[in-house]
């Protein structure tokens, strides 16, 4: 029996001789549904609340050179955040819905086998990185920096593992409890380097490692998430995560990781403080993507259920909803930012950021259109298609390097804001244009229950 309907059957599989009983089950899965996007949602507000104040805190006590820095620092981790999502967590939010309830704890054990070899990979990219900056490319300041980096990221990798595979089972209270301890650890250290006067990119740094240790830690001894090492199985779970995850891993690559790479081309060709006017207006925008990601957490499962449940059509409403409500709340936070963007800095961070009021706008567009791509995203994985999303990447990979040679010339780091925003919208509109041309391949009731796999 899967955990995700808690051995409650569907209601979508209901028979007419059920009568009153099909409209009361109907109304309990959507009061069900509801409460679990709200804890998502509430979840994600603890995480990105924690980060907001960090930027803030850092923004207000160091100079601008030291939020660049940390910023250098955060989307390193994103753009390793991003890959172990494509090959190890997104493949695990697939296939572990359709894993027998006996066989779940192998197959979670073999997750932990490849992040540790995920990990090791890491590190030795960033070996690579710190000889690529020992040379004197790049942010030469960022070196002081990157050994903190090296020992932090393996556990921040850690702690998003573990929130995904709470994720996966919809156990959204074991999650909350996860990134509360984290949060609430992190405050308490930041507040302690504040006072005594030892804030630095660094200790911020220092700090998220400890409070993701602890946190683990914490997850690891309520074990409501059974998970054991089977060796006769590690092969066969990586070929198939492998099978699946290399075109979402090829997808990141080309189209998904300009916003993690983005601060590093401002910082090399405009120097640290532009990057940190980047990342606080990133912070601020991330107040909003607090809603997004909250949302798509909870939308990765359930677009997986939803098609094994329903089929097609339940699948396509799931998404539609969703591209709904992202249009109704993140168009009117484009506006706000439009109209007030300059000031809400300015009482924010307690300082004036030139140009970063656009920067604020562009980067809330990009927002928007970023989420139609995420939901057209999911949808492309529930059907098991990831290699579809790799054109629409393509295309936005191609309409970004494009619009940079026209504009970051001209306009610096605004033009390189302003072209991701457009390949970001192209990516956007070809994916969603992919995801209906699948949809409609896909027209009997017994295609519906066996989609087929692209590899």
């Amino acid at each position: 029996m899967n955990a995700l309907t808690d051995g409650t059957p569907s209601a979508l599989t209901a028979t007419p001789a059920s009568n009153g009983m099909a409209p009361r089950a109907v109304a309990f899965f959507q009061r069900l549904a509801a409460r679990r996007g709200v804890l998502a949602v509430g979840d994600q507000a603890i995480v990105s609340a924690t980060n907001f104040a960090t930027s803030v805190l850092l923004g207000r006590m160091c100079a601008e050179s030291e939020l660049g820095i940390y910023f250098l620092a955060v989307s390193t981790f994103y753009f390793v955040r991003g890959i172990q999502e494509q090959v190890l967590s997104g493949p695990y939010l697939v296939y572990s819905q359709r894993e027998e309830q006996s066989t779940l704890p192998g197959y979670t054990g073999s997750l932990f086998v490849q992040q540790a070899g995920f990990v090791g990979v890491t590190l030795a990219g960033l070996a690579v990185a710190a000889g690529v900056l020992a040379s004197g490319y790049g942010p030469q300041h960022f070196r002081s920096v990157l050994p903190v980096v090296a020992a932090v990221i393996p556990l921040m990798l850690l702690r998003d593992l573990l929130r995904q595979l709470t994720f996966a089972s919809l156990n959204l209270p074991k999650t909350l409890v996860l990134d509360g301890v984290a949060s609430t650890t992190q405050l308490m250290l930041l507040g302690g380097l504040a006072l005594s006067g030892r804030l630095s990119a660094m200790s911020v740094f220092g700090a998220i490692g400890l409070s993701c240790l602890l946190a683990s830690c914490v997850w690891f001894c309520t074990p409501t998430h059974p998970w054991q090492i089977e060796p006769r199985r590690l092969r066969a779970d990586f070929q198939r995560n492998w099978t699946f995850g290399r075109w979402a891993l090829a997808s990141q690559l080309i189209g998904c990781s300009m916003p993690y790479v983005m601060p590093w081309i401002v910082a090399t060709t405009d120097g640290e403080d532009a990057a940190g006017v980047l990342g606080a207006s990133g912070t601020l925008v991330g107040i909003a993507n607090m809603f997004v990601l909250g949302i798509c957490n909870f939308l990765s499962p359930r677009a997986t259920r939803a098609l094994v449940d329903g089929g097609v059509r339940e699948l396509r409403s799931v998404l539609t909803r969703t591209a709904i409500l992202f249009l109704g709340t993140l168009g009117p936070f484009c506006v706000a930012t439009a109209l007030a963007g300059g000031p809400i800095l300015s009482l924010v961070y307690g300082r004036t950021f030139p140009g970063g009021e656009l920067i604020l706008f562009l980067l809330s567009v990009n927002m928007l259109a970023n989420s139609l791509g995420m939901v057209a995203g999911n949808g492309l994985w529930a059907l098991e298609r990831p290699a579809a999303n790799f054109k629409a990447d393509l295309a936005a990979l191609v309409a970004t390097l494009l619009a940079i040679c026209v504009l970051a010339p001209m306009y610096g780091a605004m033009g390189t804001v302003g072209s991701t925003v457009f390949g970001t919208t192209v990516g956007s509109l070809v994916r969603l244009a992919t995801l209906r041309m699948a949809m409609r391949s896909v027209t009997s009731p017994a295609d519906e229950r066996s989609v087929p796999s692209e590899c």
